[in-house]
């Protein structure tokens, strides 16, 4: 709800700063911007409202999804993650020009699948196993909190066109992540299998509780906007 709310003020405002900007006459760029921005939070059309030279409002759907391979707990992976995150930020300008020092919440709803690329025999867990044995091994990962707060800086031009880079981070929470076989087996070997498995999950699990930086999402952000 509070970032339905946000986004709304945003179009809002512009309904009503348009006509006071237009009649004062104090700056023939409109307070209204839209834009495109490319980021490790996906690619996002954006809408800002420039309500001063100090401090504007910006909303953006990110989407992107990607395939690639990578080794956990020395098993190889088919990574297949996807992003679709909805951000409502505040831009405050303290210097009055194109810095920015950005804040505000991000609708969180990032995940991956992931399939085991067994091409050989594997460990998983305190044995190993044959491809022919395990079947399929599918993972996946996920975040239990949708909403998480994000916080960087930046820089945005004040010209009609504009360029902007941005550097951020979003406060994530740690993801959850879970792995299960689709396996020929049967009986205790299948029961045995099951709980390899499991060991594997849990050390997975535990490698992102070690790690500090697990519950941060780093933000690359290039793209430009057009004020009107």
């Amino acid at each position: 709800m509070l970032l339905k709310t946000l986004i709304s003020l945003t179009l809002l405002g512009a309904v009503a700063v348009v006509p006071a900007r237009a009649q004062s006459g104090m700056d023939d760029r409109g307070p209204v911007a839209v834009g495109v921005s490319i980021s490790t939070l996906g690619i996002a059309p954006e809408l800002s409202l420039h309500l001063s030279r100090w401090f504007g409002l910006r909303s953006g759907f990110h989407y992107l999804s990607a395939t690639f391979d990578d080794e956990v707990e020395d098993v190889s992976y088919e990574l297949r993650p996807k992003w679709r995150n909805l951000t409502a930020l505040a831009d405050v300008h303290p210097f009055g020009n194109a810095f920015r020092l950005t804040g505000g919440l991000v609708l969180w709803n990032t995940e991956a699948e992931a399939e085991g690329l067994l091409t050989g025999p594997v460990e998983i867990g305190n044995s190993t196993y044959q491809p022919s044995e395990v079947g399929a091994l599918l993972g996946t990962a996920d975040y239990s909190r949708s909403i998480a707060p994000m916080f960087g800086l930046g820089f945005a031009g004040r010209g009609r066109f504009a360029v902007t880079f941005d550097l951020g981070v979003v406060v994530t929470g740690r993801p959850d992540v879970s792995l299960s076989v689709d396996s020929p087996l049967t009986g205790p070997e299948l029961a045995a299998l099951e709980a390899d498995v499991a060991a594997e999950e849990a050390e997975i699990r535990q490698d992102i509780a070690d790690e500090t930086l697990a519950k941060f999402y780093p933000v690359i952000s290039l793209g430009f906007k057009l004020r009107f």
